[in-house]
């Protein structure tokens, strides 16, 4: 579970209503990933030595950011 602090804007439409919220996470999520592309990531061996890998096939800690902002279209549940 995250826990942010923010505001949101709903505006209702024809088409259905319409909201935008900014929040500031409290606690972000972190976790251990990998900062290469798709293509890159799909070319390390795991069979090689940590030592032996190119920097983006090494695990790095990661965090998303503290701003997060949502945009939807259509009624909250």
């Amino acid at each position: 579970m995250v826990h942010a602090v923010g505001f949101g804007i709903r505006y209702r439409t024809p088409v259905g209503p319409i909201r935008a919220d900014i929040a500031y996470s409290i606690n972000p999520p972190s976790y251990i990933g990998f900062s290469g592309t798709p293509a890159e990531l799909l070319n390390c061996d795991p069979n090689k030595p940590l030592n032996q890998l190119p920097g983006y096939c090494t695990p790095s800690p990661q965090s998303i950011s503290h701003y997060q902002f949502f945009f939807s279209i259509g009624q909250t549940f």
